[in-house]
């Protein structure tokens, strides 16, 4: 929930303050990002509670809901391992194995939320998201605190691929330690 909330608030600040952003986007851009999306906001989240736990659960039918947190730990563990765990598996999508899956996602003209998730369809098999919060999902007991770091990574996902970045005053003390939209927009940059 929270992270359709997210969505949906940058879409309608994007209406809002850069209508022209949308305006801008080809057919093919928007096939791209509508077709990711729907990839990465649907069908991924629908074999991670799924396909995933019923694959775990053929595997290791004894880990299930075996693993009791505080949801203090979960949440943590999702924003901050699970998410340090994924900036080397950004770095491996960057290097000459996995670019020919993830380039499509630097074909965006325009940074906007939607194209978060442009991607070719099989490049999901290889971002450790899907493999980690399925697993933690069919181990945890309360999984309430990690979705609840699932959510806030995805939030920070969506809103580093926005045009709207934090004042200068705010942003001088979180990029230490957030990658702000501004920084992300380098890595995007034509060069």
């Amino acid at each position: 929930m929270i992270t359709l909330l997210i969505f949906w608030l940058l879409i309608a600040l994007t209406i809002r303050r850069a209508p022209q952003l949308f305006r801008q986007k080809s057919p093919a851009s928007w096939i791209l990002d509508l077709s990711g999306l729907t990839i990465q906001g649907l069908l991924i989240p629908l074999a991670q509670f799924w396909g995933l736990s019923r694959l775990y659960a053929w595997l290791w039918p004894q880990w299930e809901h075996q693993v009791e947190i505080p949801a203090i730990v979960g949440f943590l563990l999702s924003l901050v391992l699970v998410d340090y765990l994924y900036y080397w598996n950004h770095r491996w999508l960057h290097s000459r194995w996995g670019w020919p899956m993830h380039c499509v996602h630097h074909t965006m003209t325009h940074r906007d939320v939607l194209g978060t998730s442009r991607n070719t369809w099989w490049s999901s098999v290889f971002i450790l998201y899907l493999w980690v919060h399925g697993f933690a999902l069919f181990v945890l007991q309360d999984p309430t605190g990690y979705l609840l770091g699932v959510s806030c990574s995805n939030g920070l996902d969506l809103w580093r691929h926005s045009e709207f970045d934090l004042p200068d005053r705010w942003s001088i003390w979180c990029k230490a330690w957030l990658i702000l939209p501004r920084d992300h927009a380098l890595h995007h940059g034509r060069d």
